[in-house]
């Protein structure tokens, strides 16, 4: 099957959907020949039953806002206080790496040869 008749094909099953989408999207018309119709339908069908929504929600009416769920703000909230603990703390930590200990060790042995 060459490419245009794959394409004739998956602009056929689109117009061919059965339920209607909110969202106005095209199919890609830049399909190479190797593409599975089968596939093709399954993803058409995939994107029908979503209608294109985040975590199927309806979005409200326009000029209107969302209204936040009970847990939203507890959530967020702690979500930044993590970040912003975490990154206070990872800042700030010593440095309790080998390669300092053994930095520190080879500059205070000259010094303490010298010494005695």
């Amino acid at each position: 099957m060459d490419g245009g008749r794959v394409e004739e094909a998956v602009v056929e099953l689109w117009n061919n959907r059965t339920s209607p989408s909110p969202i106005p999207m095209q199919p890609n018309v830049e399909i190479s020949s190797s593409v599975n119709l089968v596939s093709v339908n399954a993803v058409l069908i995939i994107a029908e039953r979503h209608h294109g929504v985040f975590f199927n929600e309806t979005p409200p009416p326009p000029k209107q806002k969302m209204k936040w769920e009970d847990w939203e703000l507890p959530y967020y909230a702690t979500a930044i206080m993590a970040v912003l603990l975490l990154a206070v703390g990872l800042s700030v930590k010593r440095d309790t790496r080998i390669e300092t200990w053994a930095c520190k060790q080879a500059l205070e042995r000259p010094v303490a040869e010298e010494e005695e």
